[in-house]
């Protein structure tokens, strides 16, 4: 239990000091000003809460008719707060795939022969090396979502990892709950930003990978394609049903 409890601690402080220092590190990289920004990512969550959609004629084109629903945190964020309050925010946010890239790392390290203090200083070394890649670091405190998204994926791999590491015996065994919750945490992230779902169906075919028979294979993936559906719905449902109204298709103006 003291075991326990220790290792929450440690999980709050790292969880705390990430999102200090990562929202740190986006007020130091200066104000968010991208060409995304400026085409969509305000207007779109303006649009949807003014009832612009078939009133404005486009203005930022193909982007015009994205699912504003990722956009509305931020949107109202800076309608009532200073926008290095916001960028501190959002920063903060950003930083917590260090603790999610610790924690998988961690688990995995469990299972092999080497001390604690050495797990938590390589996972912790993992963590902090994949929120310094060039990609990530751009984005650190931007509206571009794909650092925020990606938050969605790793916390998906977690779930999965962290039930693997927890299977009783040597037979691979991943709950049907990990897999549910893993599978409504991807289609949410699919739904808001659509590039998610190469994540997602690489997800769905890593379940017929795993060493196992090839009915629970099978079973797991289509648990989590189910899953991943009703995440999706959740998420996008509603979007698709506005532009299926007024367009007569659920995606457009893409794959018409």
């Amino acid at each position: 239990m003291l075991n326990n409890k220790k290792h929450s601690l440690i999980d709050i402080f790292l969880i705390v000091a990430c999102f200090i220092a990562s929202g740190l590190l986006a007020i130091y990289m200066g104000q968010d000003a991208n060409w995304d920004l400026r085409n969509y990512h305000f207007y779109n969550a303006y649009s949807f809460l003014n009832n612009r959609l078939t009133y404005d004629l486009a203005p930022a084109h193909m982007n015009s008719f994205l699912n504003p629903l990722l956009d509305m945190p931020f949107y109202l964020l800076v309608t009532v707060l200073p926008p290095i309050f916001v960028g501190f925010f959002i920063g903060g946010v950003q930083g917590l795939s260090i603790w999610l890239i610790y924690k998988i790392v961690y688990y995995i390290l469990s299972d092999i022969d080497i001390s604690g203090k050495k797990i938590h200083l390589i996972s912790i070394a993992a963590g902090v090396t994949g929120f310094y890649s060039a990609a990530n670091l751009s984005e650190i405190g931007t509206t571009f979502y794909d650092n925020i998204v990606s938050l969605f994926v790793l916390g998906a791999l977690l779930i999965i990892v962290s039930s693997l590491q927890n299977s009783k015996a040597r037979e691979i065994y991943i709950s049907n709950k990990s897999i549910i919750a893993s599978g409504l945490i991807l289609g949410c992230a699919t739904g808001l930003k659509l590039t998610v779902a190469i994540y997602s169906l690489s997800f769905i075919f890593a379940f017929l990978f795993i060493d196992t028979s090839w009915r629970v294979r099978i079973r797991n993936a289509i648990m989590s394609c189910l899953a991943m559906s009703i995440g999706f719905i959740v998420t996008m449902g509603y979007w698709m049903t506005v532009l299926w109204k007024n367009f007569k298709s659920p995606l457009f103006p893409y794959y018409n």
